[in-house]
């Protein structure tokens, strides 16, 4: 007989698996404290915000309507990395949260003439790994005959193709994404995997009233549907539900008047009470941007993620604090046609029990 040592039932049971109906327990917008990558250096230097200034390429999961070439043709690559986070302790001792290997996008922009711009995004915006640490394997006489790592992991492959209409003031941008979500699991020689594959759209607004001064809007409607999941060599397979709730921004920017310094405020909604047991998510981002000389621009900013679970359902750890204010700091240099930029969000400023710390890189090329 194989005895599992780890109790892993208290990990689903902790984050209210059942409760909540069902809901897959890895494509889950309960994740969002930790999963997203923030895949664009510039915003996350500027505390993620840009909801209504200009951007490149990967700037397109901010705002589609933010795209804005400067020349004919516009490659980048950026990638993000993240300390592991500690994760209920008070269960289960070495447990933690880490990074998948790749958490990164890859982009390519073309300006088909003076108001029209497209391009194409692969990117993973949202990624996890659940490290549940050594699973012993005893017999019927607790002599061991065997060990595995466990883990679950989550992972999302984009597919990103934006269109973006300028004409004067005003700016329209809508991204066609098809979005690929996995989990895996595994647990000895059985690993689990879980699939779930939609097309949904992102639209944005950018409008100018006046020279200095811009206002943005966004909005990505729910999607939701059916997990299937197999484990290797069984021919059944399992069903579990997920959502992928709405999500809505706002802001504006404005810029002092030599164009040194720009300020900018967003506003983010996320409908995660279409889920059981979640509450709606309300973020304020703040950012500012000072250009020191043709070369070089510094950022810095902060915003706030918020605990997303609704405390008043039955969650086994209540005593956790998932709220989290993030400061952000972030650079940039230019030279001719290439621009090199890094960016570093730490919320160790948080009073709850998690305390992340991202660091941003990325490369553009205009040509």
């Amino acid at each position: 007989m194989k005895k599992i040592i780890l109790p892993i039932i208290i990990l689903l049971l902790s984050i209210n698996i059942y409760s909540q109906g069902f809901n897959d327990v890895m494509i889950n917008p309960f994740w969002y404290f930790y999963s997203n990558n923030y895949l664009d250096a510039v915003s996350s230097g500027k505390g993620y915000t840009g909801l209504s200034g200009t951007g490149y390429i990967s700037s397109i999961n901010h705002n589609p309507a933010s795209l804005e070439l400067s020349k004919k043709y516009q490659a980048g690559l950026q990638y993000t990395y993240k300390t592991n986070q500690p994760w209920l302790e008070s269960f289960i001792d070495n447990l933690h949260l880490e990074q998948n290997l790749f958490s990164g996008s890859l982009g390519f922009g073309y300006r088909i003439n003076k108001s029209f711009q497209t391009g194409f995004l692969y990117s993973n915006p949202s990624s996890l790994t659940v490290d549940l640490g050594t699973i012993i394997q005893t017999n019927e006489f607790g002599q061991e005959i065997g060990r595995y790592d466990a883990y679950e992991k989550y992972v999302l492959h984009s597919f990103s193709i934006p269109i973006v209409y300028s004409i004067e003031k005003f700016k329209l941008g809508l991204t066609l994404n098809y979005s690929l979500h996995r989990r895996y699991a595994n647990f000895d020689d059985s690993v689990f995997t879980g699939k779930f594959d939609r097309f949904n759209v992102h639209a944005g607004v950018i409008v100018k009233p006046i020279k200095n001064l811009s206002f943005g809007v966004t909005f990505i409607p729910e999607i939701s549907g059916d997990v299937g999941g197999t484990f290797p060599h069984v021919a059944s397979e399992e069903t579990t539900k997920t959502v992928i709730p709405l999500r809505f921004g706002a802001g504006f920017e404005y810029t002092f008047k030599g164009n040194f310094l720009k300020i900018g405020v967003d506003y983010l909604y996320s409908h995660l009470s279409a889920l059981d047991n979640l509450k709606d998510g309300h973020e304020v981002h703040l950012g500012l941007e000072y250009l020191v000389n043709k070369n070089w621009e510094v950022r810095t900013g902060f915003f706030n993620i918020p605990d997303p679970r609704d405390l008043s359902g039955n969650w086994g750890n209540p005593q956790d604090n998932y709220d989290q204010i993030f400061l952000t700091f972030g650079l940039s240099y230019k030279l001719k046609n290439f621009e090199a930029t890094a960016a570093v969000m730490d919320s160790h400023i948080s009073s709850g029990s998690i305390k992340n710390t991202y660091v941003n890189g990325g490369l553009i090329f205009n040509f």
